[in-house]
């Protein structure tokens, strides 16, 4: 509301108990306006530049600012009056601002995607191979997913006085955030314990989820590799701030969730099982036993050439039970194992056990808990008991 007062008697100094003179009345006023805080920021464009002063005792104008803030609005007073020229005539107009008001704040935000991809736990650099991750595997990202948020004015522009410290508002951490797998509609998991959300820097909007590890469920029914795709969509509530500022498509429209659509497209995942291998042969030649990585494809299970990154444990980690035969220097018939690599090449390790000699024949069973030693993405599922099996098994018989 603006009011026009007469001069005297002056009672204070801001005018608001003289008497109002409600015969006045004039066009084109210019108004003003100051930013007071923060004290870095830009002043932003109000929405009324000028306004025509009625008769009575105050004119209202509805007035907007496109910045966020504390300002000082105020007004230039007219040069002249009913064709009088005031400061010929020593007759200025004098003014009193509003002194601070607000805080203001954006009316919305109106978030845009960083771009990201996928970190395949099986990242290779030959163009011959592939990188993958199993599914039940976690695995996490080589950009860390993230928005910028862009805080609006009514009008539309951006908000940049938002982006200062002290006028920052926003501190999420995307609690109720929630992950499609676009492809299949297998489930996807994450911990909130290992993540944070963080402003990157203090001169735009962008904010970045770091630390985020994502299993996708592994179904029992196995399927064929697919490219990981997936959609994270965050809640109305993971995109409001402090003030209740949150995500909407106008100023004027409910607030809403966001998705940041079409995650990788690249990343390979593989329904994978490790097999240890039955093998055979006479007492008298050392034995090596595979140990392989499978994946399922139309054709059926084959050995996953491009796994050279999964590291078995210890072979001390293996049960090994042996039958008419001794390990290590418990006595004849002696039969030492050795575990040749802990990594696989190109899907494939061996455990080589010596030779127990002419005439000592028996066999060893070789046993590894795969949910026990950090290998649960690999187990097989069995029909018959509606489980993923934890340990795998193999015979050598000399």
């Amino acid at each position: 509301n603006i009011k026009a007062v007469a001069e005297a008697p002056i009672e204070d100094n801001d005018f608001t108990n003289n008497l109002v003179v409600t015969n006045y009345q004039q066009a084109n006023i210019e108004l003003k306006h100051t930013l007071i805080a923060p004290a870095t920021g830009v002043p932003g464009a109000l929405g009324e530049v000028e306004y025509d002063h009625q008769l009575g005792s105050s004119t209202t104008v509805q007035q907007r600012v496109s910045e966020v803030g504390v300002f000082d609005f105020s007004l230039n007073a007219p040069t002249t009056y009913l064709g009088l020229d005031l400061a010929s005539e020593n007759l200025p107009i004098a003014v009193a601002s509003t002194g601070p008001i607000g805080r203001f704040i954006p009316a919305y935000f109106s978030p845009s995607s960083v771009v990201t991809s996928l970190q395949a736990e099986c990242e290779v650099t030959s163009p011959n191979d592939e990188s993958f991750s199993y599914l039940g595997q976690p695995f996490g990202y080589k950009e860390n997913p993230g928005i910028y948020l862009h805080p609006k004015s009514a009008s539309g522009s951006e908000t940049v006085n938002y982006f200062d410290s002290a006028w920052w508002r926003y501190d999420r951490q995307w609690d109720n955030r929630n992950y499609n797998d676009t492809v299949n509609s297998l489930p996807i998991s994450f911990d909130s314990d290992l993540t944070s959300v963080n402003r990157v820097n203090g001169v735009d909007s962008r904010i970045e989820l770091s630390g985020e590890i994502l299993i996708y469920q592994k179904p029992p029914q196995p399927i064929v590799p697919f490219n990981s795709k997936l959609d994270l969509t965050l809640s109305v509530s993971d995109l409001t701030d402090l003030d209740g500022v949150c995500y909407r498509e106008t100023a004027s429209s409910p607030c809403i969730d966001y998705t940041i659509t079409d995650i990788d497209d690249e990343m390979k995942l593989r329904w994978g099982k490790l097999v240890i291998h039955d093998t055979y042969g006479p007492e008298t030649s050392v034995l090596s036993q595979p140990i392989t990585s499978e994946y399922f494809t139309a054709n059926g299970f084959v050995t996953n050439s491009f796994d050279s990154c999964t590291r078995l444990p210890d072979l001390a980690n293996f049960t090994l039970t042996p039958t008419d035969l001794t390990l290590g220097s418990g006595g004849a018939p002696e039969v030492y194992p050795t575990l040749v690599s802990q990594t696989l090449a190109l899907g494939a390790a061996n455990i080589n056990f010596t030779a127990p000699g002419a005439g000592h024949q028996g066999f060893i069973d070789t046993l590894l808990d795969l949910n026990a030693h950090g290998l649960p993405w690999l187990r097989p599922y069995n029909d018959q008991n509606s489980a993923f099996e934890n340990e795998v098994s193999g015979r050598v018989q000399f």
